[in-house]
């Protein structure tokens, strides 16, 4: 669990979802601990903000239909401009486009008809060699 700015200033008076349900698994294994948890929590610093935003992408490509994407952006360093910038795949078809995309094996049956697919579409490394 991180501390975290805002959100962790109510967390121990007006617990969210999830923090409330580790609240409860450590009532219902082991009431002793929430005492323990609780001081820990009150005597850690809180994280310091973080500028992170998120956009959706609709990735369409040809002979393999739509990747459902959330692009995640984290600012790692504001005086150096640094920031990461992550694909997560929205769904479980949307992840099995994505391998037959990068040509990596999946449970998809037509995983190996990735390759010329890759090959088309410019992605297949060994073939630009």
């Amino acid at each position: 669990m991180l501390k975290a700015v805002p959100e962790s200033a109510t967390m121990l008076d007006q617990p969210g979802v999830l923090f409330g349900d580790v609240l409860e698994a450590y009532m219902a294994n082991d009431p002793s601990l929430i005492v323990r948890l609780f001081k820990l929590w009150t005597a850690t610093p809180a994280r310091t903000a973080k500028v992170r935003w998120n956009y959706p992408v609709v990735w369409r490509v040809p002979g393999i239909g739509d990747l459902r994407i959330l692009g995640v952006v984290t600012v790692a360093s504001h005086p150096d401009a640094l920031g990461f910038n992550d694909w997560i795949p929205q769904d479980a078809e949307s992840y099995e486009r994505l391998a037959m995309v990068v040509g990596r094996p999946s449970d998809h049956d037509g995983a190996d008809e990735a390759r010329p697919r890759r090959e088309a579409l410019g992605l297949d490394r060994r073939a630009s060699r």
